[in-house]
């Protein structure tokens, strides 16, 4: 695997502060956090430390979720919708799209 220094990243392109960060493989991700405008607490900025170039994927559908990674793939847990209704679904981004989850059991 890569050992990153944090000087190796360049800086997000859209700044926000309490985001989540994952690594998967050779990608970066970077959800949410709080900055100007609603939808970027739903925004995923993603960094390919290949191509060392910044993207980003389609906002997901909640914001202030956790984020992990299930299986290599980036999901987010939790959140409120845009209606702030909070929620405990998981959504996954497989590649191409956001797939919801079933939410997790309670005990």
């Amino acid at each position: 695997g890569h050992f990153l220094k944090s000087t190796e990243i360049p800086e997000v392109p859209i700044g926000t502060r309490f985001g989540k960060a994952v690594v998967i493989n050779e990608t970066v991700f970077v959800y949410g956090g709080y900055c100007e405008n609603a939808t970027s607490l739903r925004i995923v900025q993603v960094y390919n430390i290949l191509t060392k170039k910044w993207s980003t994927l389609p906002p997901s559908r909640y914001s202030r979720s956790g984020a992990t990674i299930i299986k290599d793939q980036l999901t987010l847990i939790g959140g409120r919708d845009t209606l702030y209704t909070t929620t405990s679904k998981l959504v996954t981004w497989t590649g191409e799209e956001w797939l919801g989850l079933y939410p997790p059991m309670h005990t």
